[in-house]
Protein backbone atom coordinates (compact mmCIF):
# COMPACT_ATOMS: atom_id res chain seq x y z
CA UNK A 1 0.00 0.00 0.00
CA UNK A 2 1.39 3.52 -0.77
CA UNK A 3 1.64 5.80 1.37
CA UNK A 4 0.57 9.97 0.76
CA UNK A 5 2.76 11.59 -0.80
CA UNK A 6 5.12 14.08 1.26
CA UNK A 7 4.01 16.46 3.12
CA UNK A 8 5.51 20.10 2.12
CA UNK A 9 9.33 20.20 3.64
CA UNK A 10 12.42 22.18 2.49
CA UNK A 11 14.25 18.86 1.55
CA UNK A 12 11.42 18.05 -1.12
CA UNK A 13 12.45 21.41 -2.64
CA UNK A 14 15.09 19.64 -4.77
CA UNK A 15 15.60 15.73 -4.85
CA UNK A 16 18.72 13.16 -5.71
CA UNK A 17 17.19 11.14 -8.49
CA UNK A 18 19.00 7.62 -8.05
CA UNK A 19 18.54 4.95 -10.96
CA UNK A 20 19.01 1.50 -10.23
CA UNK A 21 19.52 -1.77 -12.24
CA UNK A 22 17.34 -3.79 -10.18
CA UNK A 23 14.04 -4.78 -8.70
CA UNK A 24 14.21 -3.96 -4.56
CA UNK A 25 13.38 -7.87 -4.22
CA UNK A 26 15.25 -8.85 -1.02
CA UNK A 27 19.01 -8.13 -2.60
CA UNK A 28 20.47 -5.17 -1.47
CA UNK A 29 21.96 -3.31 -4.61
CA UNK A 30 24.38 -0.27 -4.85
CA UNK A 31 21.44 1.77 -6.09
CA UNK A 32 19.12 1.10 -3.11
CA UNK A 33 21.76 1.56 0.27
CA UNK A 34 22.90 4.51 -1.62
CA UNK A 35 19.31 5.51 -1.98
CA UNK A 36 18.31 4.90 1.18
CA UNK A 37 21.62 6.60 2.87
CA UNK A 38 21.12 9.56 0.13
CA UNK A 39 17.66 10.00 1.84
CA UNK A 40 19.22 11.19 5.50
CA UNK A 41 20.69 14.47 3.30
CA UNK A 42 18.18 15.09 1.02
CA UNK A 43 14.75 13.90 -0.45
CA UNK A 44 15.19 11.07 -2.80
CA UNK A 45 13.24 9.70 -5.82
CA UNK A 46 15.11 6.26 -7.07
CA UNK A 47 13.89 4.48 -10.26
CA UNK A 48 13.61 0.66 -10.60
CA UNK A 49 13.14 -1.04 -13.54
CA UNK A 50 10.38 -3.23 -14.26
CA UNK A 51 10.81 -5.96 -16.44
CA UNK A 52 7.57 -7.27 -16.65
CA UNK A 53 6.69 -3.68 -18.14
CA UNK A 54 4.24 -4.62 -20.95
CA UNK A 55 1.75 -1.83 -20.12
CA UNK A 56 1.17 1.68 -21.02
CA UNK A 57 2.86 4.14 -19.59
CA UNK A 58 0.95 5.64 -16.79
CA UNK A 59 1.04 2.16 -15.34
CA UNK A 60 3.73 2.65 -12.84
CA UNK A 61 2.62 4.76 -9.63
CA UNK A 62 4.52 7.02 -7.89
CA UNK A 63 5.53 4.98 -4.40
CA UNK A 64 6.48 7.08 -1.19
CA UNK A 65 8.40 4.37 0.58
CA UNK A 66 10.19 7.09 3.86
CA UNK A 67 9.93 10.00 4.75
CA UNK A 68 12.60 11.51 2.30
CA UNK A 69 12.13 8.81 0.28
CA UNK A 70 10.02 7.93 -2.97
CA UNK A 71 10.50 5.30 -5.93
CA UNK A 72 9.22 5.20 -9.47
CA UNK A 73 9.12 1.81 -11.35
CA UNK A 74 10.17 2.28 -14.99
CA UNK A 75 9.44 -0.29 -17.43
CA UNK A 76 12.60 -2.03 -19.08
CA UNK A 77 13.71 -3.05 -22.01
CA UNK A 78 16.90 -5.65 -22.88
CA UNK A 79 19.50 -6.27 -20.39
CA UNK A 80 21.87 -4.35 -23.02
CA UNK A 81 26.29 -5.52 -22.58
CA UNK A 82 26.16 -6.02 -19.14
CA UNK A 83 24.14 -9.14 -17.95
CA UNK A 84 21.22 -8.89 -15.22
CA UNK A 85 21.63 -5.31 -15.53
CA UNK A 86 17.88 -3.30 -17.05
CA UNK A 87 18.47 -1.21 -20.20
CA UNK A 88 16.01 1.93 -20.10
CA UNK A 89 13.53 2.67 -23.44
CA UNK A 90 14.96 6.68 -22.73
CA UNK A 91 11.90 8.33 -23.96
CA UNK A 92 9.44 6.32 -21.97
CA UNK A 93 11.84 6.68 -18.75
CA UNK A 94 11.70 10.14 -19.42
CA UNK A 95 8.20 10.03 -19.42
CA UNK A 96 7.51 7.89 -16.64
CA UNK A 97 9.96 10.09 -14.12
CA UNK A 98 8.96 13.54 -15.56
CA UNK A 99 4.84 12.50 -13.94
CA UNK A 100 6.30 11.29 -10.60
CA UNK A 101 8.77 14.90 -10.55
CA UNK A 102 5.65 16.84 -11.30
CA UNK A 103 3.22 14.73 -8.45
CA UNK A 104 6.28 15.60 -5.98
CA UNK A 105 5.59 18.80 -6.86
CA UNK A 106 7.99 19.49 -9.27
CA UNK A 107 11.08 20.04 -7.28
CA UNK A 108 14.70 20.85 -9.04
CA UNK A 109 16.60 17.72 -9.83
CA UNK A 110 20.07 18.12 -7.77
CA UNK A 111 22.15 15.52 -8.92
CA UNK A 112 21.24 12.36 -10.87
CA UNK A 113 22.97 9.01 -10.03
CA UNK A 114 23.21 6.00 -12.31
CA UNK A 115 25.19 2.86 -11.28
CA UNK A 116 24.65 1.18 -14.55
CA UNK A 117 26.12 2.04 -18.01
CA UNK A 118 23.36 1.10 -19.49
CA UNK A 119 21.26 2.89 -17.55
CA UNK A 120 18.90 6.41 -18.70
CA UNK A 121 21.22 9.05 -18.74
CA UNK A 122 19.41 12.00 -19.95
CA UNK A 123 15.84 11.25 -18.67
CA UNK A 124 15.85 14.70 -17.07
CA UNK A 125 18.01 17.93 -16.68
CA UNK A 126 20.26 17.40 -13.46
CA UNK A 127 22.79 20.29 -11.90
CA UNK A 128 25.29 17.25 -11.37
CA UNK A 129 25.64 14.25 -13.14
CA UNK A 130 26.93 10.91 -11.46
CA UNK A 131 28.12 7.43 -12.27
CA UNK A 132 29.03 4.60 -9.50
CA UNK A 133 30.55 1.98 -10.45
CA UNK A 134 30.20 -0.88 -7.84
CA UNK A 135 28.89 -4.25 -7.17
CA UNK A 136 26.04 -3.61 -9.90
CA UNK A 137 28.80 -2.64 -12.69
CA UNK A 138 30.76 -6.14 -10.92
CA UNK A 139 28.02 -8.29 -11.82
CA UNK A 140 27.92 -8.26 -15.47
CA UNK A 141 32.06 -7.69 -15.37
CA UNK A 142 32.74 -11.21 -17.18
CA UNK A 143 31.17 -9.66 -19.94
CA UNK A 144 33.92 -7.88 -21.29
CA UNK A 145 34.80 -10.93 -23.01
CA UNK A 146 31.37 -11.19 -24.78
CA UNK A 147 30.88 -8.10 -26.25
CA UNK A 148 33.92 -5.66 -25.30
CA UNK A 149 33.50 -3.26 -27.43
CA UNK A 150 29.59 -2.50 -26.79
CA UNK A 151 31.32 -2.76 -23.20
CA UNK A 152 34.04 -0.10 -23.64
CA UNK A 153 31.71 1.97 -25.59
CA UNK A 154 29.14 1.96 -22.80
CA UNK A 155 31.42 2.73 -20.05
CA UNK A 156 33.24 5.28 -22.07
CA UNK A 157 29.63 7.22 -22.90
CA UNK A 158 28.46 7.31 -19.01
CA UNK A 159 31.94 8.61 -17.82
CA UNK A 160 31.88 11.63 -20.54
CA UNK A 161 28.51 12.08 -19.30
CA UNK A 162 29.48 12.15 -15.86
CA UNK A 163 30.48 15.14 -13.86
CA UNK A 164 31.41 12.73 -10.62
CA UNK A 165 32.85 9.40 -11.26
CA UNK A 166 32.63 7.24 -7.98
CA UNK A 167 34.23 3.41 -8.16
CA UNK A 168 33.91 0.94 -5.24
CA UNK A 169 38.00 0.11 -5.38
CA UNK A 170 40.92 1.21 -6.44
CA UNK A 171 41.16 -1.38 -8.99
CA UNK A 172 37.83 -0.63 -10.30
CA UNK A 173 38.81 2.57 -10.61
CA UNK A 174 42.01 1.58 -12.28
CA UNK A 175 40.16 -0.57 -14.72
CA UNK A 176 36.95 1.87 -15.68
CA UNK A 177 39.24 5.49 -15.49
CA UNK A 178 39.47 5.59 -19.40
CA UNK A 179 37.37 8.63 -20.73
CA UNK A 180 39.23 11.32 -18.91
CA UNK A 181 37.58 10.34 -16.23
CA UNK A 182 39.15 10.68 -12.50
CA UNK A 183 37.07 8.18 -10.07
CA UNK A 184 36.78 8.97 -6.54
CA UNK A 185 36.77 5.34 -4.22
CA UNK A 186 34.01 5.04 -2.18
CA UNK A 187 34.65 1.20 -0.92
CA UNK A 188 31.06 -0.68 0.29
CA UNK A 189 29.67 -0.31 3.69
CA UNK A 190 28.24 -2.40 5.86
CA UNK A 191 24.42 -2.30 6.75
CA UNK A 192 23.56 0.00 9.81
CA UNK A 193 20.94 -2.50 11.02
CA UNK A 194 24.05 -4.71 11.71
CA UNK A 195 24.48 -3.15 14.86
CA UNK A 196 20.93 -3.72 15.96
CA UNK A 197 20.88 -5.32 19.31
CA UNK A 198 19.84 -8.43 18.95
CA UNK A 199 19.46 -11.68 20.94
CA UNK A 200 22.38 -13.70 21.82
CA UNK A 201 23.59 -16.58 19.73
CA UNK A 202 22.19 -19.95 20.71
CA UNK A 203 24.31 -22.18 22.51
CA UNK A 204 26.22 -25.46 21.39
CA UNK A 205 29.08 -26.14 18.66
CA UNK A 206 30.47 -23.26 17.40
CA UNK A 207 29.90 -22.22 13.89
CA UNK A 208 31.81 -20.93 10.86
CA UNK A 209 29.87 -18.65 8.43
CA UNK A 210 30.04 -17.46 5.31
CA UNK A 211 27.57 -14.69 3.97
CA UNK A 212 27.56 -14.18 0.32
CA UNK A 213 26.57 -15.82 -3.56
CA UNK A 214 27.50 -19.25 -3.91
CA UNK A 215 29.23 -18.34 -7.15
CA UNK A 216 32.74 -18.97 -9.55
CA UNK A 217 34.42 -16.83 -7.26
CA UNK A 218 33.82 -18.90 -3.66
CA UNK A 219 37.11 -21.06 -3.53
CA UNK A 220 35.17 -24.29 -2.43
CA UNK A 221 38.26 -25.94 -1.95
CA UNK A 222 38.77 -24.02 1.37
CA UNK A 223 35.36 -24.11 2.51
CA UNK A 224 35.76 -28.40 1.81
CA UNK A 225 39.00 -28.41 3.82
CA UNK A 226 37.00 -26.68 7.06
CA UNK A 227 34.11 -29.40 6.65
CA UNK A 228 36.45 -32.27 6.83
CA UNK A 229 37.66 -30.94 9.91
CA UNK A 230 34.00 -31.98 11.33
CA UNK A 231 33.35 -28.17 11.86
CA UNK A 232 30.02 -26.91 11.32
CA UNK A 233 29.70 -24.49 8.25
CA UNK A 234 26.54 -22.13 7.56
CA UNK A 235 25.79 -20.85 4.03
CA UNK A 236 23.89 -17.93 3.45
CA UNK A 237 22.99 -16.37 0.04
CA UNK A 238 22.40 -17.39 -3.38
CA UNK A 239 23.58 -20.67 -4.85
CA UNK A 240 23.83 -20.81 -8.83
CA UNK A 241 21.81 -22.25 -11.57
CA UNK A 242 21.01 -25.79 -11.49
CA UNK A 243 22.67 -28.14 -12.09
CA UNK A 244 25.12 -27.08 -9.26
CA UNK A 245 28.30 -28.14 -10.25
CA UNK A 246 29.75 -31.16 -8.42
CA UNK A 247 31.88 -29.80 -6.05
CA UNK A 248 29.24 -27.24 -4.50
CA UNK A 249 26.79 -30.13 -4.61
CA UNK A 250 29.11 -32.52 -3.00
CA UNK A 251 29.65 -29.90 -0.55
CA UNK A 252 26.10 -29.17 0.51
CA UNK A 253 25.33 -32.76 1.24
CA UNK A 254 27.89 -33.04 4.30
CA UNK A 255 25.56 -33.09 7.14
CA UNK A 256 27.80 -30.36 9.04
CA UNK A 257 26.78 -27.76 6.69
CA UNK A 258 23.85 -25.92 6.66
CA UNK A 259 22.77 -24.00 3.35
CA UNK A 260 19.92 -21.83 3.89
CA UNK A 261 19.70 -19.85 0.30
CA UNK A 262 18.96 -16.27 0.13
CA UNK A 263 17.25 -14.26 3.12
CA UNK A 264 15.81 -10.74 3.47
CA UNK A 265 18.41 -8.24 4.74
CA UNK A 266 16.69 -7.84 8.39
CA UNK A 267 17.44 -12.02 8.65
CA UNK A 268 21.13 -11.57 7.96
CA UNK A 269 21.73 -10.18 11.54
CA UNK A 270 20.49 -12.76 13.43
CA UNK A 271 22.15 -15.51 11.00
CA UNK A 272 24.87 -13.63 11.60
CA UNK A 273 25.06 -14.10 15.21
CA UNK A 274 25.22 -17.60 15.40
CA UNK A 275 28.40 -17.53 14.32
CA UNK A 276 32.05 -17.49 16.04
CA UNK A 277 34.21 -16.87 12.79
CA UNK A 278 33.58 -15.53 9.82
CA UNK A 279 34.56 -16.28 6.13
CA UNK A 280 36.06 -14.56 3.23
CA UNK A 281 36.90 -17.82 0.75
CA UNK A 282 37.66 -16.29 -2.55
CA UNK A 283 39.54 -16.87 -5.20
CA UNK A 284 42.35 -14.18 -6.50
CA UNK A 285 40.43 -12.99 -9.94
CA UNK A 286 40.19 -9.94 -11.38
CA UNK A 287 37.20 -9.68 -10.60
CA UNK A 288 37.35 -10.51 -6.51
CA UNK A 289 40.19 -7.82 -6.51
CA UNK A 290 37.68 -4.92 -8.15
CA UNK A 291 35.71 -5.66 -4.99
CA UNK A 292 36.18 -4.56 -1.36
CA UNK A 293 34.92 -7.04 1.83
CA UNK A 294 31.20 -5.82 2.43
CA UNK A 295 30.90 -9.69 3.47
CA UNK A 296 33.61 -9.51 5.59
CA UNK A 297 32.47 -5.76 7.69
CA UNK A 298 28.89 -8.19 8.62
CA UNK A 299 31.05 -10.47 10.28
CA UNK A 300 33.63 -7.50 12.16
CA UNK A 301 30.54 -6.10 12.89
CA UNK A 302 29.42 -8.79 14.80
CA UNK A 303 32.32 -8.70 16.82
CA UNK A 304 33.60 -12.16 15.06
CA UNK A 305 37.40 -12.25 13.61
CA UNK A 306 37.43 -12.95 9.91
CA UNK A 307 39.45 -15.57 7.75
CA UNK A 308 40.16 -15.58 4.09
CA UNK A 309 42.25 -16.49 1.49
CA UNK A 310 44.72 -14.00 -0.16
CA UNK A 311 43.00 -12.02 -2.00
CA UNK A 312 42.21 -8.63 -2.86
CA UNK A 313 39.26 -7.85 0.01
CA UNK A 314 41.32 -9.63 2.65
CA UNK A 315 44.24 -7.57 1.95
CA UNK A 316 42.23 -4.60 2.26
CA UNK A 317 40.94 -5.15 5.40
CA UNK A 318 44.50 -5.70 7.18
CA UNK A 319 45.59 -2.69 5.35
CA UNK A 320 43.20 -0.68 6.72
CA UNK A 321 43.00 -2.23 10.12
CA UNK A 322 46.85 -1.44 10.80
CA UNK A 323 46.16 1.25 13.07
CA UNK A 324 46.04 3.89 10.13
CA UNK A 325 42.60 6.27 9.79
CA UNK A 326 39.66 4.33 8.63
CA UNK A 327 38.62 5.15 5.07
CA UNK A 328 35.75 7.55 5.32
CA UNK A 329 35.52 7.23 9.00
CA UNK A 330 36.94 8.96 11.58
CA UNK A 331 39.89 7.04 12.45
CA UNK A 332 38.31 5.39 15.99
CA UNK A 333 38.79 1.73 14.90
CA UNK A 334 41.68 -0.14 14.32
CA UNK A 335 42.02 -4.72 14.20
CA UNK A 336 44.75 -6.70 15.68
CA UNK A 337 46.57 -8.56 13.16
CA UNK A 338 44.81 -11.63 14.46
CA UNK A 339 41.05 -10.05 13.94
CA UNK A 340 41.38 -10.69 9.71
CA UNK A 341 43.80 -13.40 8.29
CA UNK A 342 44.34 -14.90 5.12
CA UNK A 343 45.89 -17.90 3.95
CA UNK A 344 47.61 -19.09 1.06
CA UNK A 345 45.88 -22.60 0.63
CA UNK A 346 42.70 -24.90 1.96
CA UNK A 347 44.27 -26.72 4.59
CA UNK A 348 46.09 -23.43 6.24
CA UNK A 349 42.68 -21.70 6.11
CA UNK A 350 41.05 -24.57 7.86
CA UNK A 351 43.80 -24.39 10.40
CA UNK A 352 43.14 -20.89 10.64
CA UNK A 353 39.25 -21.69 11.18
CA UNK A 354 39.72 -24.22 13.26
CA UNK A 355 42.36 -21.85 15.93
CA UNK A 356 39.45 -19.45 15.59
CA UNK A 357 36.47 -21.42 16.80
CA UNK A 358 38.43 -22.55 19.90
CA UNK A 359 38.65 -19.40 21.25
CA UNK A 360 35.15 -17.91 22.97
CA UNK A 361 34.59 -14.27 22.24
CA UNK A 362 36.19 -11.78 24.48
CA UNK A 363 34.67 -8.77 24.95
CA UNK A 364 37.43 -6.17 24.37
CA UNK A 365 38.48 -8.47 20.91
CA UNK A 366 34.35 -8.13 20.22
CA UNK A 367 34.41 -4.08 20.78
CA UNK A 368 37.35 -3.96 18.71
CA UNK A 369 35.76 -5.35 15.71
CA UNK A 370 32.52 -3.65 16.18
CA UNK A 371 34.35 0.14 16.55
CA UNK A 372 36.39 -1.01 12.54
CA UNK A 373 32.67 -1.72 11.47
CA UNK A 374 31.19 1.32 12.69
CA UNK A 375 34.04 3.30 10.00
CA UNK A 376 32.62 1.78 7.73
CA UNK A 377 28.90 1.52 8.09
CA UNK A 378 26.69 2.60 4.72
CA UNK A 379 25.86 5.68 6.55
CA UNK A 380 28.98 6.84 6.30
CA UNK A 381 29.62 6.28 2.93
CA UNK A 382 26.23 8.26 1.81
CA UNK A 383 27.03 10.66 3.82
CA UNK A 384 30.54 10.97 1.68
CA UNK A 385 28.75 10.70 -1.53
CA UNK A 386 25.97 13.26 -0.27
CA UNK A 387 28.75 15.90 0.33
CA UNK A 388 30.29 14.99 -3.06
CA UNK A 389 27.45 15.64 -5.10
CA UNK A 390 26.64 18.93 -3.04
CA UNK A 391 23.70 18.10 -0.83
CA UNK A 392 25.33 17.08 2.43
CA UNK A 393 23.83 18.16 5.40
CA UNK A 394 26.68 19.00 8.17
CA UNK A 395 24.63 17.84 11.25
CA UNK A 396 23.92 14.16 9.63
CA UNK A 397 27.72 13.71 7.98
CA UNK A 398 28.89 14.80 11.81
CA UNK A 399 26.48 12.26 13.00
CA UNK A 400 26.82 9.56 10.67
CA UNK A 401 30.70 9.89 11.52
Amino acid sequence: MNRPLPAASPLWDEVVLVVGTRRWDGRRSTAERLAEGLADHAAVLVVIPERRGKGRDGEHPLRVVGPHLAQVAVPAGTVGAWPGLASFDAARAGRTIRRALVELGSPTVRAVVVTSPTAALDAVDADVRVFVASDDLLDGWTARSRRPRVVEHELNRTQRWADIVIAGSPTLAAAIGGAGSDPVVVPDGVDDAAFAPRRPPATGAPVAGFVGDLAADVDLNALEAVADRGHELLLVGRGPRRPYPAALAQLLRRPNVEWVGPRPRDEIPELVARCRVGLVPLVDSPYTRARLPLDALVHLAAGQPVVGTRCEPVRWLRARGRGRRSWLGDGSGSLRSADVVGADEPGGFADLVERRLAVPPGAAAVDRRRRFAWDHRWSVRAAEVAALIGVGRPDVVESAR
